[in-house]
């Protein structure tokens, strides 16, 4: 049950930091992934291969095993954080230094459980938006693999979307 509380704090925490969540409908089809926000995660101006999950303009989830860690466990906050963000149906991106990261206390970087850690960021608050969150998968016609990267960190240029839908075979 620790377990559990621990997934349910995390969340709570985003929620908290979040505007009133929009749960909806999941309409989407391979075509349309574009029209989300999309976001990749930045350690020191160098791009990872780490995409973060958006919920709103303050918050998202990233893989807790994205980040580096101090001796002791912690989050080594002597590096620098950043979240590109391409706002969905557009080119435009902008990167928002990220201010806070809660990684799940249970975390286990040798076998990966609780992988999971909640990240703030975009402090100023100059864009706001929400992202659109499906509720149900039981409703969704398929399940897709996204896979997005920067072809230039300097000049924040996207590289084409590969994207498997449940019956593509990468």
């Amino acid at each position: 049950m620790a377990n559990l509380s621990s997934v349910c704090y995390a969340i709570l925490a985003l929620l908290g930091a979040s505007q009133a969540l929009q749960l909806v409908t999941r309409d989407v089809d391979i075509a349309g992934v574009t029209k989300f926000q999309s976001a990749l995660l930045l350690i020191d101006g160098k791009q990872t291969t780490c995409e973060s999950v958006l919920v709103d303009s303050n918050a998202g989830f990233v893989a807790a095993s994205c980040l580096k860690y101090t001796s002791d466990g912690d989050v080594d906050t002597d590096v620098k954080y950043e979240l590109a963000v391409r706002a969905g149906g557009s080119t435009t991106t902008e990167v928002y230094p990220i201010t806070q990261i809660d990684s799940h206390k249970e975390y286990n970087p040798e076998t990966y459980v609780n992988n999971l850690a909640v990240i703030q960021f975009n402090p100023d608050k100059e864009v706001t938006w929400q992202n659109y969150i499906g509720i149900d998968p039981e409703e969704w016609d398929d399940h897709y693999f996204i896979r997005r990267s920067l072809s230039s960190v300097s000049s924040l240029t996207w590289n084409n979307i590969i994207a498997f839908a449940n019956t593509d075979t990468p």
